[in-house]
Order: structure tokens, then C-alpha cells, then sequence
């Protein structure tokens, strides 16, 4: 495990500019977000405040996918093999993910773990490239991971803030 670890490590990334942590924790409200989410809320303003703070985040986050879509299409590997990054935009919870599609050949398309899967088991495709693939299907995942986070941050403050409603509304026996 370690020593894979220690390989992992030292792959370059295909998808994540290496600025790009860097940019969302310099223009984006992040770090104090953290602060104030395991602080004390004292109000609902102060739940909605956070709120908008995370949407912030999120839209910056949604930017840097769509600089990261953009570079790919002009990938070697992704080009010679046939597949793509997308953002969809079809989640309910107003995130963008990253998400696999196959550009030509097959009429069916299966799903997008199963695309970079295929690849990675074809024996006709070369070592270097996958390498590259399990690359781009990793860093895939983390943006998504921190996409997710910030869509259940959003509900649990949506939540939160209807609930301390209904609460002062019975306090004030409405």
C-alpha cells in the first residue's frame, strides 16, 4: 500500500492546474468558510451568510471544471482514444460533475466509470497511456468529491436555517 502510495504521488496531474488551489483559496471565501461552518452559528443570517459564501465557492469551482474540460479536448490521449471530459449539469443540486463520454465509434454509451475501465483493460493501448488515463479518472473523482461536499454543505445550511425558522416561529407562537 505504501509503496503504491508513493507512486501515486509522483504521477504529474493530467486535469487539476497545478494554480488551481491556490486561485480558489486567494478569490474565493474558502478558508473562512471552513472557520465559520464548525464555529458557532448564532442566527439564521448567519447560516444564510455561509450559504452564499459556498455558492460562491461552488460557481468558482464550476469555472476552474470548465477550464479543465477545455484543456482536455486538446489531449493526445484523449483525442487518439476517443473520449472526453463533460460537465453535466442535470444534478439537482445545482453542482456541475465531470463525467466520461466517448466521442465516436460506439452508439451505446456506457456509463462513464465503465469508459476510462475499458480502456485501462485494453491490452492494445500502451502502458504510458494508461497511466495517464488512471491519472485523469483519479483527479476525475477528488473534483467531484469536493463538488459533492459543497452541494451537502449547501442542503445541511438549507435545512438548518428552515428548521431554526420553524423554531422561532413556535418560540413566538406562530
Amino acid at each position: 500500500m505504501a509503496q503504491f502510495y508513493l507512486e501515486s504521488k509522483e504521477m504529474k496531474n493530467e486535469l487539476i492546474l497545478s494554480s488551481m488551489y491556490r486561485e480558489l483559496a486567494v478569490q474565493t471565501p474558502l478558508n473562512s468558510v471552513l472557520k465559520q461552518f464548525f464555529s458557532e452559528i448564532k442566527n439564521i443570517e448567519d447560516c444564510e451568510q455561509l450559504q452564499l459564501s459556498l455558492y460562491q465557492i461552488r460557481e468558482h469551482l464550476i469555472q476552474q471544471h470548465q477550464v479543465i474540460v477545455n484543456k482536455l479536448k486538446n489531449n493526445d490521449v484523449t483525442k487518439a482514444l476517443g473520449f472526453r471530459l463533460i460537465q453535466d449539469k442535470s444534478s439537482s443540486s445545482g453542482g456541475h460533475f465531470l463525467r466520461w463520454r466517448i466521442t465516436f465509434g460506439q452508439q451505446k454509451q456506457p456509463k462513464g466509470g465503465l469508459v476510462w475501465k475499458s480502456l485501462i483493460e485494453d491490452s492494445s493501448i500502451p502502458a504510458v497511456a494508461k497511466k495517464q488515463i488512471a491519472q485523469m479518472e483519479k483527479e476525475r473523482l477528488v473534483l467531484n468529491m469536493q463538488m459533492s461536499v459543497l452541494n451537502t454543505m449547501i442542503r445541511q445550511l438549507t435545512d438548518t436555517s428552515e428548521k431554526w425558522f420553524e423554531v422561532e416561529q413556535a418560540m413566538r407562537g406562530e
